[in-house]
């Protein structure tokens, strides 16, 4: 069965050429702008994906990476419910440029040679959520989901090509940062997928031989295979919560105190390492559940849809929309 996952991160869309706060745009207004022609228009932000969606709507090949990318956007591909407005769509990508042999694995029989003109396309989703205005906030910030097959996703290709899109097209920018790095890490590190953790502290040797030298370096302490009791585990994630919201940069642990942690989890079915020091600028990805996988292992698409719903609700209640 294919190994899924999605990769999250939010989005603000501001005047290009500006880093200004002042100039990143609420997403649920309508933008007053000069398109390339120089004509003045009023667009909605579902709009304007929906226009990147449509220009890359037939199969573009990049020959300085050797990778094709095409977008498949339907207006059924849109819905709504009392926090947010999505749109979704289907992107095909694929390496191309060398030759190889396809092969069952069963009967050891090549089934297709491949040739540097052939790309083996795979099918992956975007998805994208706009935030409702409330009576506090005028939304700001936005969020996407990339979904990803194995190693293999579309998150750097897209991006690219849509920062390019609305800069070329609208005079718009678009960036991308983390997206509530805290409630991931609250849904994936575990008793049963921590790993491995990883202190560091900078360290002055007690050690006479070291007397010849400067006495100073970095002591690495890890712990693998961590079997934590119930009581254990309550003790140490109390202590990593305490650690990450910020109350104090040191984790201590059997008295010593270490400047540095990091924590290797499981996710689905591959190991990530997570620095805990550095979680702004974490890069989510998530595990896609086998409930929402078809029996031979493919996405089943409604049910997709539902799950990222579901999650962007989860991560919604942990973001800060607006800027300025």
């Amino acid at each position: 069965m294919q190994n899924l996952s999605f990769t999250a991160c939010s989005f603000i869309i501001r005047e290009s050429y500006s880093k200004s706060n002042d100039k990143v745009l609420r997403l649920n207004e309508e933008i007053d702008i000069i398109d390339e022609n120089n004509n003045q228009i009023s667009i909605s932000i579902s709009e304007l994906f929906t226009s990147f969606f449509n220009n890359y709507h037939e199969t573009i090949t990049e020959e300085s990476i050797n990778k094709t990318f095409s977008i498949e956007f339907k207006e059924t591909n849109k819905g709504e419910n009392e926090e947010f407005l999505y749109l979704y769509a289907i992107i095909r990508s694929g390496y191309f440029g060398n030759y190889s042999e396809i092969t069952n694995i069963e009967s050891k029989q090549v089934k297709y040679k491949k040739g540097p003109k052939d790309a083996d396309e795979m099918k992956f989703y975007m998805y994208i959520v706009i935030p409702r205005d409330n009576a506090k906030v005028k939304v700001q910030k936005g969020m996407m989901f990339f979904s990803n097959i194995s190693v293999f996703g579309v998150k750097s290709i897209t991006t690219r090509h849509l920062q390019s899109y609305i800069k070329t097209k609208y005079s718009l920018s678009i960036n991308f940062k983390s997206i509530a790095p805290k409630l991931f890490l609250e849904k994936n590190l575990t008793r049963k997928s921590l790993n491995r953790m990883v202190l560091t502290r900078n360290h002055k040797s007690t050690n006479t031989a070291n007397d010849f030298y400067s006495g100073y370096g970095r002591e690495t302490k890890m712990f693998s295979n961590m079997n934590l009791t119930e009581k254990a585990w309550d003790k140490l994630i109390k202590k990593i919560t305490y650690f990450v919201n910020g109350n104090f940069r040191l984790f201590e642990l059997d008295q010593v105190e270490y400047e540095n942690v990091r924590v290797e989890v499981l996710i689905g079915e591959k190991k990530r390492m997570i620095n805990l020091n550095n979680l702004e600028n974490l890069s989510i990805i998530e595990a896609i559940p086998n409930s929402v996988k078809k029996k031979d292992g493919q996405i089943d698409e409604k049910k997709l849809i539902t799950h990222l719903e579901e999650t962007s609700l989860d991560y919604l209640s942990e973001m800060v929309l607006e800027i300025t």
